[in-house]
């Protein structure tokens, strides 16, 4: 194969990784989930990864994973403000990373949706 020929394979090479690179970003950047009624919607798809719950419009729940440890917090009135703020004393779903790594600030593509639809139960055992 001569420079011209490999340089043209280097390319589309190169294309096609971005491709899929900007693709996978997009797709987190640009999402929201829907399950059981909740939108789960992508605040931040880099460490840590984020996002806030919505159920029929109204801002219920906020899911965050870092340090190898996801949480969610449901969201309560302040009665100050009259503004809806996520209640970081109350912590309804927790768990940590399966393969014990502390620093990994995202969830995992394959356990993703079985981890919102028990969010989603446990948003619903609370009123949400």
């Amino acid at each position: 194969m001569d420079n011209q020929n490999e340089k043209i394979l280097a390319d589309e090479q190169e294309q096609l990784l971005n491709d899929k690179l900007f693709s996978k970003i997009d797709k987190m950047n640009d999402s929201t989930i829907n399950i059981n009624g909740f939108d789960f919607v992508c605040t931040c798809s880099m460490c840590p990864e984020q996002y806030d719950v919505y159920h029929n419009g109204e801002y219920v729940g906020y899911v965050r994973k870092r340090w190898g440890h996801l949480r969610v917090n449901p969201t309560k009135l302040n009665d100050e403000t009259d503004q809806v703020e996520i209640d970081l004393e109350s912590v309804i779903y927790e768990l940590d990373d399966p393969e014990g790594n502390e620093y990994n600030g995202s969830i995992d593509d394959n356990e993703r949706l079985r981890i919102f639809h028990e969010i989603t139960q446990k948003l619903i055992e609370i009123g949400k």
